[in-house]
């Protein structure tokens, strides 16, 4: 394993659990999931098709097996586990996951598309792209993923 560009300790893992019951609702054994996550003393946001997760890899990984296994207790018969990991290096100074230095290189795709929509949409309803309400939802888009898990 190289060491030439370590990466950095703290990553983002990112989980969903689809548990297949007999009888019974599967949200109610999502949020027994959840509640493991909320256990673990991580910072975390719960959205609407998976949880994110910030710290160590190794440990938020057994926090998902942990999760995993308390859908199996609450009746599970089987779960499906989807993981996604985002790690990085102190290189990675331009990604498209460091909303606080606002529009770069890596992300612009996808806030110029963001910015062209909100813009004709605004436009459309004689409002100006330098109007209050554009310039508070195009920051609002930019921001809301570290602001929501309190980074």
């Amino acid at each position: 394993m190289s060491t030439q560009n370590p990466a950095l300790e703290d990553v983002f893992v990112a989980f969903q659990v689809i548990p297949r019951l007999k009888e019974g609702n599967n949200f109610e054994v999502v949020d027994k999931a959840i509640e493991v996550v909320k256990a673990a003393n991580v910072p975390y946001q719960v959205g609407a098709m998976e949880t994110t997760m910030k710290g160590e890899l190794n440990y938020l990984l057994e926090v998902v097996k942990k999760a995993q296994q308390t859908c199996y207790d609450a009746g599970a018969l089987e779960v499906i586990t989807n993981i996604k990991i985002h790690s990085k290096t102190e290189a990675a100074t331009d990604t498209f996951c460091t909303y606080d230095h606002g529009v770069t290189k890596a992300n612009n795709m996808f806030v110029k598309y963001e910015y062209l929509a909100v813009s004709k949409m605004l436009t459309a309803k004689n409002n100006s792209s330098n109007s209050p309400l554009f310039i508070l939802l195009f920051k609002m888009k930019l921001c809301h993923f570290r602001l929501d898990l309190n980074i």
